[in-house]
């Protein structure tokens, strides 16, 4: 069985371009703790955020990739957008 993996930074760029006139919906994963609710996003590796209640968790998700985005714009202004990829045997 062969699984191929294509990364792309034109996805991500294309993403914030449209997040900026269209609403996006992020899938989370939103766990009971000690502490309160911690919460993060499988498709935006590291970003996470927590509440004191599940509904201040998901508000601070909000926040949590809104920034997260950002980050990732600046950070990807000016660099060469590339697909790499990947094939298990």
């Amino acid at each position: 069985m062969r699984a191929t993996l294509q990364l792309s930074v034109r996805l991500l760029i294309s993403t914030i371009e449209y997040a900026k006139i269209k609403p996006m919906k992020y899938s989370v994963i939103l766990r009971k703790s000690d502490y309160g609710y911690d919460v993060h996003v499988p498709a935006l590796p590291g970003c996470h955020s927590q509440g004191d209640t599940e509904q201040e968790a998901l508000e601070n998700i909000k926040d949590a990739i809104l920034t997260y985005l950002e980050m990732e714009k600046e950070e990807l202004n000016g660099a060469a957008v590339k697909e790499v990829e990947v094939a298990f045997a």
